[in-house]
């Protein structure tokens, strides 16, 4: 089973290659992907279903990645029909004001496998409204055993204000991380991705927070993942009972301003009878 997490820049990565790598098995060493879980940030959703005005008293944050490049940026349930794939997409934010524009922007997951168990966590806020989603993927392996593995994706806060850096808003995200937490703690098979900004790296408070409950996935491979010097985006994990996780960050940003983590679940050596191997092929 391959996880991803991605912060896709609203709309300006190509989340469509990405997955078209990922089947063919070039993300894998050559491995074909069948089944596969992608959790997205900044993503965006476009059309008659976002609402046409913003009720009185309420403003709207500035339009991200509009008219970027002339590239044909395309929303989140577009790519989920044209790929066949289930998505769970909940906004938070508009991307824009009406009437000019009808986007919003937030947290996404598109899988291979049925999802079921949704939930949107509501993050405490800070600058902007934040809020991550979770759901259930679950089948059976190759062997016919079930399994089940709750997932999430969550981008917590840059800033607290438009006026203040990123630096200042470490205690707002160490209260969103917590938030986060707090709801996902009930599941034992737990992946949580995302763009955590945690500007500080492995030093700040809202990693801390995360692996002081969570392992990172991705501890052996520590390069950044936004720019040259920031690491703000991490996949946390607890697998099931049997399994292994691991994973790496991809060199190629496919159009975003953020590097894609991959995250390998395997079977554990020996588990039923069976050498270590794929959780699905």
């Amino acid at each position: 089973m391959v996880v991803v997490s991605w912060n896709v820049h609203v709309g300006t990565a190509n989340v469509v290659e990405l997955i078209r790598r990922l089947r063919a098995g070039e993300l894998t060493g050559g491995e074909p992907v069948s089944r596969f879980v992608v959790l997205l940030q900044e993503t965006f959703r476009a059309g008659p279903a976002v609402p046409a005005t913003v009720p009185r008293g309420g403003r709207s944050p500035r339009a991200q990645a509009q008219g970027a490049g002339g590239l044909d940026r395309i929303d989140i349930v577009r790519i989920a029909e044209m790929l066949g794939l289930s998505l769970f997409y909940v906004p938070s934010m508009r991307n824009g004001a009406p009437p000019a524009i009808a986007e919003d922007r937030g947290n996404a997951i598109l899988s291979t496998e049925p999802l079921s168990a949704f939930t949107a966590i509501e993050l405490p806020f800070a600058r902007q409204r934040r809020v991550a989603i979770a759901a259930t993927v679950s089948g059976r392996t190759e062997l016919g055993e079930p399994w089940s593995l709750r997932v999430a994706s969550a981008h917590l806060e840059s800033t607290v204000s438009a006026r203040r850096l990123w630096v200042f808003a470490s205690r707002a995200r160490v209260r969103q991380a917590r938030g986060l937490l707090d709801a996902l703690r009930p599941h034992e098979a737990l992946v949580v991705g995302g763009d955590f900004n945690t500007w500080f790296g492995y030093a700040d408070p809202t990693y801390k927070a995360f692996v002081a409950e969570l392992p990172d996935a991705a501890s052996s491979d520590r390069r950044t993942t936004f720019g040259r010097l920031f690491r703000l985006d991490h996949v946390f994990a607890r697998p099931p009972s049997g399994w292994s996780i691991t994973a790496v960050r991809l060199d190629d940003r496919l159009g975003s301003d953020h590097h894609p983590i991959v995250a390998r679940l395997r079977r554990a050596s020996g588990v039923n009878g069976a050498g270590a191997g794929p959780l699905l092929q």
